[in-house]
């Protein structure tokens, strides 16, 4: 029985993704609200913001107006008692996996390439904002490169049905999984190859632990090790991954997807050092394109990382 209460609340949201060439508006005037024990699905297009309002309501993102509310309560963050299920895998890297996918009978070697193509993007996300970027940097006629909306699953099934010519995205996992649905061999080229690099994902902890310094020395520590030891027996790794995940894919793929990632555990910067130890000078190359391309105040990189659980007696 539903008791009328309202337990998610949606009122006049608007989300905005702001890029160089203007605004992006993927919510725009959204209301709706949902009862305790009330069953909903929102459905709709590729691109039409399903997937922005999902992690508006988990507290992922804010939204540039409007309210949204979880039990009388508005969501002004990350919330911990709500489960959100992507449409696509997300797996780790260190450095900069961003590229662009495309098939490799497509004549796309590099930015310059893209002028009359069609692109597709999640609006918004980090690996738009560098491609904004990647432009710039290699002074690629914006005008002259169509960029189509998706939502994260949606781009790559859009290169897949051949809609676009190309998609944003992350090689060491995307390029191998078109491969395997397609059969057809796919390409990329890297932005980190044509001056546009950025740090990845890491290790994160909530600000309320970080003086429990023994519990998080022996994270890093036990992370540290499994990269360094996966990246020695890359071949043992896979089969184990595919052991213990069975959905995973095929072991070739999460090898091939492996071996890709292992060159981006370290930077110019950190090589010689335990993987995952971080550099000041990455920090400001990516605060610097964030702050550029992305129109976010930084702060300065001490604000953002510390390799203090690295030092451990």
């Amino acid at each position: 029985m539903l008791n009328g209460h309202k337990f998610v609340e949606v009122s006049d949201v608007v989300r905005v993704f702001g890029t160089p060439e203007g605004e992006v508006r993927a919510l725009d005037g959204v209301s709706f609200d949902v009862r305790q024990g009330e069953f909903l699905s929102i459905v709709g297009p590729s691109g039409c913001g399903k997937s922005t309002l999902a992690m508006l309501i988990a507290g992922l993102m804010r939204p540039t107006s409007g309210l949204v509310a979880m039990g009388g309560r508005t969501v002004d963050r990350p919330q911990t008692d709500l489960g959100i299920v992507f449409q696509n895998a997300v797996l780790l890297a260190w450095r900069s996996a961003l590229d662009n996918v495309c098939f490799a009978d497509k004549p796309i070697k590099g930015p310059k390439d893209l002028e009359g193509k069609k692109v597709s993007f999640t609006a918004g996300d980090s690996i738009h904002q560098a491609f904004q970027a990647l432009l710039k940097v290699n002074s690629v006629d914006k005008s002259k490169v169509q960029e189509v909306y998706f939502d994260p699953r949606g781009k790559m099934t859009a290169v897949m049905a051949g809609q676009v010519d190309a998609m944003g995205g992350y090689y060491t996992t995307q390029a191998g999984q078109i491969e395997e649905a397609t059969k057809k061999k796919a390409a990329y080229f890297r932005y980190v190859d044509f001056g546009v690099n950025a740090l990845s994902q890491g290790l994160l902890i909530n600000t309320r632990y970080l003086g429990e310094k023994d519990l998080n020395c022996r994270m890093v520590r036990a992370s540290s090790k499994a990269w360094m030891e996966a990246a020695r027996n890359p071949e043992e790794a896979a089969r184990i991954l595919v052991e213990m995940f069975p959905k995973a894919g095929a072991v070739e793929l999460n090898l091939s997807q492996w071996k890709d990632t292992v060159q981006l555990m370290y930077t110019a910067n950190t090589k010689g050092r335990t993987a995952g130890w971080m550099a000041a000078a990455d920090w400001d190359t990516l605060l610097g394109l964030q702050k550029t391309y992305g129109n976010i105040q930084t702060k300065a990189p001490a604000e953002y990382y510390t390799n203090e659980f690295f030092d451990c007696k």
